[in-house]
């Protein structure tokens, strides 16, 4: 593999430095800046000091841009008693902080461990720069040929039979008078009140949704837990907290809305009214209802 003159300049920015001394952070820091010297990298000699950032990867974007940099290697060093924990991104400058290649590393930081192994991970992107980004093959797309011949079509009419009503003198007629239309206002407000809790059993499948998206999220940044320092995984888990909560007080309210505008509604029906029937019978007529 050559190492060509014209390799993007690349730097060491220390992102986040929790449990370990500045002077020990420095130290690892050094060897990864000595480990891509030695393989040829054209790495700056100093280490960045990205802490201010607070892991947001824009503002470390902005921060080694104004370094001149054309490429980094995000570095974030950590220890919980005997249990520490180093973790190294290659990220493209040029490309708002496409991640080119990681590399993590999990041991005792007390016993002053030798990471030259660890950053070789790193130098595959660094040696060749950037991938190139490819680009799809223009796509020739023709119009298939369309028969626009139209088509010939026969209609025939269909003899319909028209027979008259028959007459049934026999037949009841039934008086009964219009009942009154609308609704009463027991059913009207029973109608809005179930409305509600429709709208409240909506909105709290969408924040269960949100949840449920925040734990993954959190699965996703830290898959093994007691040894994840991440803040984002935290806030992550802070955030699917406060979602479960807003979507179990949706579903408490949205079916108590629901029930009881479906007993309001039922309470606010119109009662059945009376009616009344005359038929014809021989010699007169019959006359009946219901009231």
């Amino acid at each position: 593999m050559v190492l060509a003159a014209a390799a993007p300049t690349v730097g060491v920015v220390m992102v986040r430095r929790e449990g370990i001394t500045k002077k020990q952070a420095g130290e690892i820091a050094a060897q990864c800046i000595t480990t891509l010297a030695k393989a040829g990298v054209p790495v700056a000699v100093a280490p960045i000091d990205g802490l201010a950032c607070k892991a947001k990867r824009p503002c470390l974007i902005s921060q080694a841009r104004a370094a001149g940099l054309e490429t980094a290697v995000l570095l974030e060093i950590a220890s919980v008693l005997q249990d520490g924990l180093a973790k190294a991104e290659v990220v493209s400058i040029e490309a708002d902080g496409r991640k080119l290649a990681t590399a993590e590393w999990n041991g005792d930081l007390e016993k002053s461990p030798d990471f030259t192994e660890f950053f070789a991970k790193l130098l595959e992107p660094l040696r060749d720069g950037p991938p190139a980004e490819s680009k799809p093959a223009p796509v020739e797309l023709k119009p298939a040929p369309v028969d626009v011949t139209p088509a010939r079509v026969e209609v025939r009419p269909t003899p319909v039979e028209v027979k008259p009503p028959p007459s049934d003198l026999q037949q009841p007629v039934t008086l009964a008078p219009t009942p009154a239309s609308g609704l009463s206002t027991a059913s009207t407000v029973g109608l809005v009140v179930l409305g509600v809790g429709v709208a409240a059993a909506v909105a709290a499948g969408v924040f269960w949704g949100l949840s449920s998206g925040e734990l993954a999220r959190v699965n996703e940044l830290c898959p093994i837990r007691n040894q994840c320092f991440r803040p984002e995984a935290t806030e992550a888990f802070r955030q699917a907290s406060t979602y479960q909560g807003v979507a179990i007080g949706m579903t408490v309210g949205g079916g108590a809305a629901l029930v009881g505008g479906l007993v309001l509604f039922l309470a606010g029906r119109p009662k059945p009214v009376s009616s009344m029937w005359i038929a014809p019978r021989p010699g007169g007529f019959a006359l009946g209802g219901v009231w």
